[in-house]
């Protein structure tokens, strides 16, 4: 990652906790919190699927549809539980996602042995 990618990304974040900061009443850290889960949930696991269909897709393609695969799994995900009674809490829903990105990017780097695609 060039060192051009990591400033704007690091300015991004700077300047959503500053105006989350800034217009609310929310403490600097409920502001990261927020910042930080909105990764998570908006996010992560759209990215994790992405590197298992898209295989072939560029950077800025894959983090595009990651959100948009985020944004529909995740609601379709809470709604199939809620139909069969089973209610996930917030915090279980943030380890799962977090261990499931991990393994899909253990698996994906093909660390056990595997070939790397």
């Amino acid at each position: 990652m060039s060192i051009l990618k990591k400033i704007a990304t690091v300015s991004l974040i700077l300047s959503a906790l500053i105006i989350l900061i800034s217009f609310t009443d929310f403490t600097w850290l409920q502001s990261a919190r927020m910042v930080i889960l909105s990764f998570i949930y908006l996010f992560l696991p759209g990215y994790t699927i992405s590197l298992f269909i898209f295989k072939e897709a560029e950077l800025m393609e894959r983090m595009t549809l990651s959100m948009a695969l985020s944004l529909v799994l995740l609601p379709l995900l809470h709604f199939y539980a809620s139909l069969y009674q089973i209610y996930i809490h917030k915090s279980l829903l943030t380890m799962i996602i977090i261990l499931a990105a991990i393994a899909a990017l253990i698996l994906r780097s093909g660390f056990f042995g595997g070939q790397k695609n």
